[in-house]
């Protein structure tokens, strides 16, 4: 009897905990972004980029960013809305390997989190989040999923950081099938 009510409490006590990773998840999503370019700097929300990405419609904050770094909306809603394809458990294995905390220390220079404190672990967690339903990566998705209500991204090195998150990606699909 006693196994079983142990058995019992452990299985509530796992469900206990996904119920609060899940509920934490969309609780602590980003709600605005701050983008800096150079000394300027201006802060959206999470949805109005969003609605930017998805449908091309232009909030005044988003038309007055993208005119004043002269920025062409098409190729940032690319930008924004490309995926790339990517297993979750082999992205999670890189990503916790000395290789990946280089790759997420280079990050962490243009995507950050509010106090520029555990940029790492927030782009890990974001990155993960982002591939886990679909087994792809979207700067989109990554802006939604950072584990902070609000996260800094350098204008000026996003393209690059793009390029990264890309060739990350890629390098991670050519493993051969043993790291995967």
């Amino acid at each position: 009897m006693n196994f079983v009510s142990s058995l019992r409490r452990s299985i509530i006590a796992v469900f206990a905990t996904m119920g609060a990773i899940a509920y934490g998840h969309s609780a602590i999503a980003a709600d605005s972004i701050v983008f800096r370019y150079g000394a300027f700097s201006e802060t959206f929300s999470v949805q109005e980029l969003t609605e930017f990405a998805q449908t091309g419609k232009q909030s005044s904050t988003v038309r007055y960013y993208l005119q004043r770094t002269n920025q062409d909306p098409e190729s940032v809603r690319a930008a924004l809305n490309r995926e790339i394809p990517v297993r979750v458990t082999t992205l999670d294995r890189i990503l916790n390997s000395p290789v990946g905390d280089v790759a997420l220390d280079r990050l962490s220079r243009t995507i950050q989190t509010p106090v520029n404190t555990s940029n790492r672990q927030a782009l890990r967690a974001a990155l993960i989040l982002s591939a886990s339903t679909d087994n792809r990566l979207s700067l989109l998705e990554l802006f939604q999923t950072y584990p902070t209500q609000q996260l800094y991204v350098d204008g000026r090195e996003l393209i690059s950081t793009y390029t990264q998150i890309s060739e990350l990606a890629q390098r991670i699909q050519n493993l051969p099938v043993i790291f995967q």
